[in-house]
């Protein structure tokens, strides 16, 4: 297919054909708030951070959250987790400095005591043809903590 993955340290996959992307962001999940409670703001500061993909060439002034809910999926154990859903509009800046809106659909979730956020993006002149796979996209996220040990120790060790 179009999309592949892109070289550097984020995991980001893309179709450079049509600038349609998906990456994954991580980051500490504030002290004292679970998922349902964090602010739009914090959402916005991790997508938009500097040294992110959006606000590398330039600050991300104009941005709405169109649609914001929380969802409770599956998960593989047979419980539900709930996960975040945000639906954005952007305009961000490109390298040459041209201004480019752009639509994404979101989708984060509490694990291990971070938030994982999936974003899956397209230009905003194809949201409507894009639309359907990047809900794609976010509807197969899922992100689950770890078990607390992950190394055997040595009492797992063949007598």
């Amino acid at each position: 297919k179009e999309w592949t993955v892109a070289g550097g340290p984020n995991l980001d996959v893309r179709d450079v054909r049509t600038s349609d992307s998906a990456y994954l962001l991580a980051a500490p999940l504030p002290s004292g708030q679970a998922l349902d409670t964090l602010p739009r703001s914090f959402f916005a500061e991790l997508l938009f951070r500097s040294d992110g993909k959006y606000g590398a060439y330039g600050g991300v002034d104009d941005f709405a959250i169109a649609e914001s809910g929380v969802a409770l999926l599956s998960s593989p154990s047979g419980g539900e987790q709930p996960y975040r859903r945000l639906s954005l509009r952007f305009d961000v800046l490109t390298y040459n400095q041209n201004t480019v809106r752009r639509r994404a659909l979101v989708s984060a979730t509490a694990a291990g005591g971070s938030v994982y956020v999936l974003v899956a993006s397209c230009l905003g002149s194809r949201f409507k043809e894009a639309q359907p796979a990047l809900a794609s996209i976010q509807d197969s996220f899922r992100a689950l903590a770890a078990p607390r040990r992950l190394r055997p120790g040595p009492e797992d060790k063949p007598a």
